[in-house]
């Protein structure tokens, strides 16, 4: 198991003792939480954003627009 997978089981879990927590009410649990909660918020990971495609359509037209113009010189 890689740790990308590690992170997203502990993530899980995480969410379901919230869950449960909330649910039932015994809010004197969440304390117990804080260790797990600071791990996963000091290892987390930001994933690359796929790019929009309105991006990918700019780019497009401005490269079509240099041809163009190095066609026209």
């Amino acid at each position: 198991m890689t740790k990308k997978e590690k992170l997203d089981l502990l993530d899980n879990k995480l969410a379901d003792a919230f869950l449960s927590i909330m649910e039932s009410g015994e809010y004197d649990r969440l304390p117990d939480l804080a260790t797990l909660s600071n791990y996963l918020s000091k290892n987390n990971r930001i994933e690359e954003k796929p790019k929009s495609t309105v991006e990918d359509e700019i780019k497009k037209r401005v490269k079509e627009a240099e041809a163009r113009r190095a066609n026209d010189s």
